[in-house]
């Protein structure tokens, strides 16, 4: 009994030794592209996790950031993801995207990806056990479109995806959210993900021969631009709608197009979270937006979960910490539970002004 006892004595000596914090910062990795077509956006998705990250102290240890420009190359936003983890972050946050190989990667290292700035339904269904989504994913975006469609009136829908995930999760969606209102698409056409000038152009004369009300667009961006060049110079559809992931990359090229928004406008002071953005974004001489906003989210809901470990963070603490309870960052609420990180499924409608701005 006496040497049972004295074993268990060394046991909680070695935990204890074994929990406490490391000296200096934790340490938090992001890698996206900051340079690139998408670059200014991600820019001010990347200055706004900066922000939330800083809204307050996490003991008596700061956060550092570790930012990594990838440039939307996956090879390199991968070898950015394996020196981060080998580098000893607690926690990643703000990708643009995470494909299978960066999800493997997640799961050998044990680290947490906390907000991803990514529709893909893939990282919702199954919930994946290390990735927290902080935005709604694309059948949300659908939905509000289809909800949208139905209070302007509108029944003739033409639509346009690519032959890809995000293509057939909107399909999907767009589907089983039309079916509800006893309404079928008048036109629908699938892309290939390698389609060319000419093919965009093909499909969009094909599905406005049907003289459309509304034509909804599930692509990436770069054939939505084309898309939507290509609908505006035959004069179909009053009302184009076009995926968040692609629409916020258009720019004053899409003047009047409607995009689905996943946080509330930056401008809505009436919410604690968007005042709170507003008031660091000001004094960080930085212009609010949507991007700066979503990041900020992603900086506080991680910088909560910090808080919860207190002194002793690890990897696996911080994902026990974000399934715990929901996180009510002042009207912007996110609730995870070990099947199910969706988070949000926050959609807010605008359309894109000619000076490039979203407007309500």
């Amino acid at each position: 009994m006496r040497s049972r006892s004295l074993l268990l004595a060394l046991l909680v000596c070695a935990c204890t030794v074994a929990a406490q914090p490391v000296p200096g910062a934790i340490p938090v990795g992001l890698s996206a592209a900051l340079s690139g077509p998408a670059g200014a956006q991600v820019r001010e998705r990347v200055d706004g996790v900066r922000l939330g990250l800083a809204h307050r102290a996490v003991g008596y240890r700061p956060i550092e950031l570790l930012v990594r420009d990838d440039a939307g190359d996956p090879a390199r936003r991968l070898a950015h993801t394996r020196a981060l983890l080998d580098a000893g972050v607690l926690a990643l946050t703000g990708y643009d995207e995470a494909p299978p190989a960066l999800l493997a990667l997640l799961a050998s290292g044990g680290a947490p990806l906390v907000g991803v700035a990514h529709g893909a339904e893939a990282l919702r269904e199954p919930a994946h056990p290390l990735v927290f989504n902080l935005r709604a994913g694309w059948r949300d975006e659908a939905a509000a479109m289809v909800l949208h469609l139905d209070t302007t009136g509108v029944t003739d829908v033409a639509t346009l995806s690519r032959d890809d995930e995000l293509g057939r999760s909107g399909r999907e969606g767009l589907r089983a959210e039309l079916a509800r209102l006893a309404i079928k698409p008048v036109a629908q056409a699938v892309l290939s993900a390698d389609a060319d000038a000419a093919a965009v152009r093909d499909a969009v004369d094909s599905v406005c021969r049907e003289r459309p009300q509304a034509l909804v667009l599930m692509l990436d961006a770069r054939l939505a631009s084309g898309a939507v060049q290509q609908a505006r110079r035959i004069g179909c559809a009053h009302a184009i709608y076009v995926a968040n992931d692609a629409g916020t990359r258009l720019g004053a090229a899409g003047a009047g197009v409607v995009v689905p928004q996943v946080v509330p406008p930056p401008t809505r002071l009436n919410l604690p979270v968007v005042a709170d953005y507003q008031r660091v974004a000001t004094a960080a001489q930085l212009t609010p937006s949507y991007a700066g906003l979503e990041g900020y989210v992603y900086g506080r809901v991680l910088q909560e979960a910090l808080d919860r470990c207190a002194r002793y963070v690890t990897r696996r603490c911080i994902a026990a910490a974000l399934e715990a309870r929901p996180i009510d960052l002042g009207g912007y609420r996110v609730q995870f539970a070990p099947g199910d990180h969706r988070g949000s499924r926050y959609v807010d409608m605008t359309y894109l002004a000619a000076d490039g701005r979203f407007r309500r």
